[in-house]
């Protein structure tokens, strides 16, 4: 679980691979940890797909990759 303040936002897509919330707003928390403890399957899969994207986007092969593909553009 992320608050809406920018840069979570980037990375998680609400109900999709996680699961965001209004900053500044304890209420907001407290729904969505009810929720996601109420529905564990609900849970698990915003998981696997937040281990997953992790995966693909942030790991060291897939930065690499995007630094290699910045460098070869410039050397254009």
């Amino acid at each position: 679980m992320v608050t809406r303040s920018g840069g979570p936002e980037e990375i998680v897509t609400h109900q999709e691979n996680g699961w965001i919330v209004d900053k500044n707003s304890p209420a907001a928390i407290v729904d969505g940890l009810e929720y996601l403890i109420a529905n564990p399957d609900t849970c698990a899969g915003l998981a696997s797909k937040a281990k997953d994207k992790v995966a693909n986007v942030f790991s060291m092969d897939a930065m690499l990759e995007k630094y290699e593909d910045i460098y070869l553009e410039s050397c254009k």
